[in-house]
């Protein structure tokens, strides 16, 4: 098979802690393992999410793995623009193997909902060298084959949507040619990103309640900044929030 820049070298281990802690401690000793070099783990015990949550993945139903990407693509004054990138190509190949591509939402700033459930997550870890990004380490898990899942999670998996069973081989090389062609865009098509971003953000330009500064927030969504803050809409005017300051509800 064809395989893209991403994901063409790859390395599947049977379990570890985490595949981003495994990636991100070894990248700099190895200069062999090219940009978009690929780990995944059939069973990752202590996988992590967006500011210091963990990631829940049952062994052997699901992907879970890290993308090593070594050089700084992004422009310094855009830097949301690599998670804008990773998370349309996520939802990108959730669209493409389920066929349901219209119940698919990216939710800022880093999951990836399926009528409103969890199906998958992304996770940027930055790596500078003085002023220059030296590297990123890109982690995603998405919940494959998986059908019982905590009721507090409200998550679902690809195969709930789809009805069948996925060979996680066949998801590893849609998400990787999706990735491919998202990240290319961020210097190709930045406007095209942008447009698409907005197109599948959860809750955009509708009203809805957060929970901000301790107190209940009736606002509407109406971007993301360069920088990667939320932008909403209230009766106190535009607020610029940045992640772990509101909550969904």
């Amino acid at each position: 098979m064809d395989l893209t820049e991403m994901g063409a070298s790859r390395l599947i281990l049977d379990e570890v802690d985490s595949t981003q802690d495994w990636l991100s401690s070894r990248w700099a000793a190895h200069p062999e393992w090219p940009h978009g070099f690929l780990v995944a783990a059939h069973h990752q015990w202590a996988g992590r999410g967006q500011a210091g949550r963990s990631w829940q993945a049952a062994a052997g139903l699901n992907f879970t793995g890290s993308l090593l990407l070594r050089e700084g693509r992004v422009p310094a004054e855009r830097p949301f623009q690599l998670n804008k990138a990773a998370a349309l190509a996520v939802r990108d190949a959730c669209a493409r193997l389920t066929g349901q591509s219209l119940s698919l939402q990216v939710k800022w700033p880093n999951d990836v909902l399926a009528q409103g459930r969890k199906l998958a997550g992304i996770l940027l870890q930055l790596v500078w060298k003085g002023q220059h990004l030296a590297a990123t380490i890109l982690g995603i898990g998405v919940n494959v084959n998986q059908h019982d899942f905590p009721p507090e999670l409200r998550a679902t998996s690809l195969s709930l949507l789809a009805g069948v069973q996925f060979d996680l081989n066949d998801v590893i090389d849609v998400l990787c040619r999706c990735l491919d062609h998202r990240m290319r865009q961020i210097a190709a098509a930045p406007d095209q990103l942008d447009a698409d971003y907005l197109a599948n953000l959860y809750r955009y330009q509708e009203w809805a309640q957060y929970r901000y500064q301790n107190r209940v927030l009736t606002a509407g969504i109406v971007g993301v900044d360069a920088r990667g803050c939320l932008v909403l809409e209230s009766d106190q005017g535009l607020l610029r929030v940045q992640p772990c300051q509101i909550d969904y509800l």
